[in-house]
């Protein structure tokens, strides 16, 4: 009888087996899945709080990059910067204090005014982690990642990634007219670029894809539905997992 019970005591529990099983199994399909990073530029701005409105609503995580001259450039945009910051599920990061005052090529020719610009963002704002994306510039410096699209900016970006930022730029973006601020509406033609970038593995790095879209082009109510819809049609496609930009491989 002691043999029979200390047998029964040993053998595995089936039912934590089958409960193992269908966590690995799960964490194979998430390993599988094609990981998408969903990042907004410019705020605080006039569409912020519509966007932050809808990723509320889809309940999907958003990395804003944060200009924090906008932080306090009036009333309103102080107040949704307060209300960035108390929104979980979403991430913050540094998008440089100035924009380079939209004169990209003078400010890229000193690098030390840049690095200032970056940390002063970085003083002001306090993020709670070192990913940047540059004024003006699809750069990157992440992991073994060296790219820049603008050559005569290089030894400014070159000096932000030694002063300690993860700086990242994108692989396919959101247009908008600059004249309306109106988004492409062809959100179809979107997921197409999107779904080619993966399959051909043209992303920076295969399997993972960032896409940049600016926060002022959704100040409109047909602009927000398209947003709320392109959110929705991501979160609910099983081939893709939706993360923070912090999580993007490499980052410090």
């Amino acid at each position: 009888q002691k043999q029979s019970d200390t047998t029964r005591k040993t053998a595995p529990d089936s039912l934590q087996i089958r409960q193992q099983q269908l966590a690995d199994s799960l964490a194979q399909i998430r390993n599988n899945r094609k990981k998408i990073y969903l990042t907004f530029d410019d705020g605080p701005n006039a569409g912020t709080m519509h966007v932050l409105n809808a990723v509320m609503e889809e309940q999907v995580p958003v990395s804003f990059f944060i200009v924090a001259k906008h932080t306090r450039d009036s009333r309103e945009q102080n107040q949704t910067w307060e209300k960035l910051k108390t929104t979980p599920g979403i991430e913050l990061c540094n998008h440089s204090f100035s924009h380079a005052a939209n004169r990209y090529s003078r400010f890229y020719k000193d690098p030390s005014q840049v690095v200032a610009d970056f940390i002063r963002s970085n003083d002001s704002l306090h993020f709670n982690n070192t990913v940047a994306r540059m004024p003006g510039r699809n750069a990157w410096r992440i992991g073994e990642i060296r790219h820049t699209d603008v050559k005569e900016s290089k030894a400014a970006i070159d000096s932000v990634y030694q002063a300690g930022f993860s700086v990242m730029g994108w692989d396919v973006e959101w247009g908008f007219d600059h004249q309306t601020f109106v988004p492409d509406a062809d959100t179809a033609l979107l997921f197409r670029r999107m779904e080619n970038l993966l399959r051909d593995s043209a992303t920076k790095i295969p399997g993972h894809l960032v896409l940049l879209a600016h926060d002022q082009a959704f100040r409109n109510e047909e602009d927000i539905i398209l947003l709320k819809a392109f959110f929705a049609s991501l979160k609910k496609n099983p081939d893709y997992e939706l993360l923070l930009a912090s999580h993007y491989p490499g980052v410090k």
